[in-house]
């Protein structure tokens, strides 16, 4: 797993993102959606400049994951894994590897929540101008697929611990 080409595709959506807003920006009215409700309706107001909150956010959601996880890659220590032990007894080129495994997995889901940004940019947009009253259900298909990704992530990396421990 190439996880610099995951880093480079969180980049080019975290870029895209922030073209979308500007690009949308300029058509907005003077007030636009705040905040959604659960059932997606609007049950805040805001004013236009609130807009650019969104890839505000995201972009401080990407840096922070990547520093982290540049950090784990230097000091794998700092992990919280099941099997903690078991990783940390691994030889350094094989608690690399695993690391890599999981940068790329963060990547994704990091990646993931770019494009779930860049339906609420959209959607808040639609919505401010009048041609939506709110967001669709697929918001909550966004969100449950989340903690889809998180399962799969701890359950792939612990079976690539055991593994690799079965091979030494």
């Amino acid at each position: 797993m190439k996880s610099r080409a995951g880093w480079v595709w969180v980049g080019a959506l975290l870029a895209g993102l922030w073209w979308l807003t500007a690009m949308l920006y300029p058509r907005l009215p003077d007030r636009i959606p705040g905040h959604f409700g659960p059932r997606g309706d609007v049950t805040r107001w805001a004013d236009r400049v609130e807009f650019w909150w969104i890839p505000v956010v995201a972009t401080g959601l990407v840096l922070l994951v990547f520093a982290l996880t540049r950090l784990a890659f230097r000091y794998p220590e700092i992990l919280n894994l099941p099997q903690k032990e078991r990783f940390l007894s691994l030889p350094e080129y094989l608690r690399h590897k695993l690391v890599r495994v999981l940068d790329f997995y963060l990547a994704f889901l990091t990646g993931y929540l770019c494009v779930l940004f860049g339906y609420l940019q959209w959607n808040t947009y639609l919505v401010a101008l009048g041609a939506a009253k709110g967001l669709g259900w697929e918001i909550w298909l966004f969100f449950a697929i989340v903690p889809l990704l998180i399962g799969w992530m701890i359950w792939d990396t612990n079976r690539r611990l055991r593994l690799v421990q079965r091979t030494l």
